[in-house]
Parts: structure tokens; sequence; C-alpha cells
């Protein structure tokens, strides 16, 4: 299969402004192109669950290329990760194959603006990139490349101009169409600036939006999607493996998927009970207690609860064999402790599914969150029997369940 490859080329400028290096500085930046495009020619075989070993391209050809045409003084390269993450669905794929972490100095003062109003210090990740259509039909790449960083409230977004002509800058020159049965490989840079890079070095990870892949032009709606956007955390500093292998002991619940603090878990049990109501199953997979201390910025968030944060989650999974969607989101749950104590799910600790519906023939899981105060908990709740009570919702919202028509008693 004949591949479009992106090269980093080389401006017009570079060739025809004066001076005698200036040919020898192009002939490098030549050189450079052609080494990329030809590590990016190899193929990954990875899957969507599946991680290992790729070719992200030649890192000191780009890592030249980037010190070149910010003018940097020095580079050095903070963090490198060269394991695949792919998304992949209906015959097309995004395959991040790789990306890097470096820091910047002395470079152009052209590109203050972008590294917070200075130019001594700043960072920039590079990700490497394969997106790929193998079906018969033309496909359009949407947006992407965004990174959210815990504690620092701006997008941090694709730069243009840290590489002589990115992925971006190639897809844009053709629509975003990506014909049938081709494949695209390139670069894309991110600018970090100073205080976006200090919340990195306190909380090792970002979250980084792969783009999806639609059948019509110019529309991102799901109805038109053939891969929806994909949100992954990826660490930037060494620390942030650490990082992510802790959380993946525990559900996802905001608190650990958005990284506002450290999880200690207290007790830990499944449960794998199954009920039905008018065609769907609801299954209490089980739960989790964990013992909560938020990081600096989500501290507010908790300041009433001074004596200690208990957190408990439970996952319940939901299988819709009805004939007609039901709204997944807004699923919700009461937890009675013992026989007064009464309490509703934290919304604001719960990650939303990415289809608002959960349409029929389709099953997802939804993670349900209660906030105790520590000193509460271990006086009164921890050896108190427990009622779970999910309630169900229809595509308008009204509820659909009556008290107790799922309910769950357990006991930690």
């Amino acid at each position: 299969m004949k591949k479009q490859l992106v090269l980093l080329t080389i401006g017009l400028t570079a060739l025809t402004l004066g001076g005698c290096n200036k040919p020898k500085e192009a002939d490098k930046k030549s050189a450079v192109s052609t080494a990329t495009s030809k590590k990016l020619e190899k193929k990954t075989t990875e899957s969507t669950t599946k991680k290992e070993k790729s070719d992200s391209g030649d890192w000191s050809a780009i890592n030249d290329t980037l010190k070149s045409t910010t003018e940097a003084k020095d580079l050095k390269v903070v963090y490198e990760k060269n394991e695949a993450i792919k998304n992949e669905n209906q015959g097309v794929s995004v395959t991040l194959n790789g990306y890097e972490n470096v820091e910047i100095k002395n470079f152009s003062n052209d590109l203050n603006i972008p590294f917070g109003n200075q130019n001594e210090t700043g960072n920039v990740v590079l990700f490497s990139t394969t997106i790929k259509n193998d079906t018969k039909e033309p496909v359009y790449v949407g947006p992407g490349f965004t990174m959210y960083v815990t504690g620092y409230s701006p997008a941090i977004s694709r730069k243009p101009g840290l590489l002589d002509k990115d992925l971006v800058d190639e897809l844009v020159s053709v629509k975003n169409e990506l014909p049938a049965g081709k494949e695209i490989s390139g670069y894309v840079a991110a600018a970090i600036k100073p205080e976006a890079m200090a919340k990195i070095n306190e909380h090792k990870t970002a979250k980084l939006e792969l783009p999806g892949i639609f059948k019509k032009q110019d529309s991102f709606k799901k109805e038109d999607a053939l891969l929806e956007f994909k949100e992954v955390e990826i660490p930037l500093v060494g620390e942030g493996e650490d990082t992510l292998a802790k959380a993946s002991e525990f559900y996802k619940d905001k608190a650990t998927a958005d990284n506002w603090g450290t999880k200690k878990m207290i007790s830990e049990k499944k449960v794998g009970e199954e009920k039905s109501f008018s065609d769907i199953k609801v299954k209490f997979d089980g739960y989790q207690v964990t013992e909560f201390e938020p990081n600096e910025d989500q501290k507010p968030r908790f300041k009433k609860l001074d004596k200690g944060i208990i957190l408990m989650t439970t996952s319940v999974t939901i299988k819709n064999d009805s004939k007609e969607a039901i709204s997944f989101n807004t699923t919700s749950a009461t937890l009675t402790v013992g026989d007064s104590v009464k309490m509703m799910n934290e919304k604001y600790l719960e990650v939303d599914g990415a289809n608002e519906k959960l349409e029929p023939g389709k099953t997802d899981t939804k993670y349900l969150v209660f906030v105790m105060d520590k000193e509460s908990y271990d006086k009164l709740y921890k050896d108190q029997e427990y009622n779970l009570d999910v309630s169900l919702y229809d595509q308008k919202f009204a509820r659909m369940t009556n008290i107790d028509d799922l309910s769950f008693k357990f006991k930690n």
C-alpha cells in the first residue's frame, strides 16, 4: 500500500538568504527530513488495548530540527516514551507511536508569547503519530493533540511553527482528507510554559486527546464518527510511570482519572450481584473504600472535611436489553448506612461515559462515589451494613425506577 508521509521540509527563505553557512544548514535539514521519513515508513502493529515497543521515528533528527527552528542555544531530553498507543475502529486508526518531552533554553524571542512572555526556558512535547485509513472511502481527521494538566487551567495545544511543517500542516493542506487505503505519519509539537511544566513536575502526568476520524468533512458529530476522540493519560516525566501504575489499582472516579490527589486502599470487595428492571440488567460489581488526600489544587473542594476524607467508590455495570436508549450518565444512587444515615452519590467526583446514552444492546460501567469524613467512618460507619439503591433514567432524564427496585446490601 502506498503511504503518504509528512516530510520535515525546508523553508524557501532558508535556501535563498545569503551567508556562506546557509547552504550547509539547509543540507542538514534536508538530511534530517530524509532520515525521519525513512523511519516513519515502518508500520506499527499496536492494538487498542495492547502496548508494545514501536518505531516512533528518529528523535535525534527531529530534535535537531526543533533546535534549529527555535534557535535554541540548548536542548535537553527530559523524558522519552516509545510505546505505541493505538485507537482504532471501523477500519481507521490513530496511533501515537511515541513522544518526547524536551527542554529548550535561550531560544528565539519570536517565540516568547507561547512560552509565557519569556525566551529563557520552555518545554516542547513532540508527538510521533500515524493515521491510517483502511476503508474504501475517504475519511476526515478531526482536531486533537490537546493536553490537560492537573492544576493548570488553560489547555495546552499544538503550536504551529515549532517544526518546519508538521502533521497538522500537512492535513490542513489537503482539507483534513485521508484517501481510501492511505496512511499519513509525522510529528506534532506542543509548547509548554514554565508554570505548566511546574504542574507537570508536581503531578507527573497529563491527559492527551487523540483526534477522531469522521465520514464527513468539517463534521465532528458523534453520528458522523468512524473513530471518536480519545483521551489517554501519559507520563511526561520519569516518575509519571509509577504514578500511572499506582492509579491503575483504583476505580476510575475523577479523583483517580484526573489525578486529584493520592488514595490509600482501606478495603476492597468484589460483589457481582445482578438484578433486573424492565429488560435492563444492573450488576453491582464491587466497591473500594479509600482514604483520600487531595493535592493543593483540589483541597478547596474538600475544605469542610478537615478530619480526613473517605471515598467509597462503587462499580455498577448496566446492560440495556430493552428497546429504548437510557440516559447512562444520569445514573445515580443513594447509600444508606445502618438504619438512618443516607447520602447521595457525588456527581463532581464521577467521570461521565463517552456516550450520554446507553443504546439498546450496549453495556457500560458507571463508578458512583460517596464521600464521608474519616472520623465518622472510623467511629460510626465502618462496621455498619450498607444498602446501595441505584436509580435509572430515561432519555428525557425522568427517573424510571422506584426505591429499592435495584438495591444491593453489603458489609465491609
